[in-house]
């Protein structure tokens, strides 16, 4: 299932990892399920805060697994 980022609502297609001080900081709690990587880099500018991710990672849709035809009859 794919995740969804709390602020603009587009899915989530980059994981990343930041320290738990440094996302406390730039998040403030109001968005509890996280923020794609585009909202983040921009709250933490407008906050003035530095950091760098870690860890990060993309998936792209044609990496998940074709969904099933639901057309196909069975024999």
């Amino acid at each position: 299932m794919a995740e969804y980022c709390a602020r603009c609502k587009r899915r989530m297609v980059v994981a990343y990892h930041v320290p738990d001080d440094v996302k406390r900081l730039v998040l403030l709690n109001r968005w509890e399920s996280g923020v794609c990587a585009g909202c983040f880099d921009e709250l933490a500018e407008k906050g003035g805060i530095a950091y760098s991710f870690a860890g990060v990672a993309a998936t792209s849709w044609s990496d998940r697994p074709a969904p099933r035809n639901p057309f196909k009859r069975k024999r």
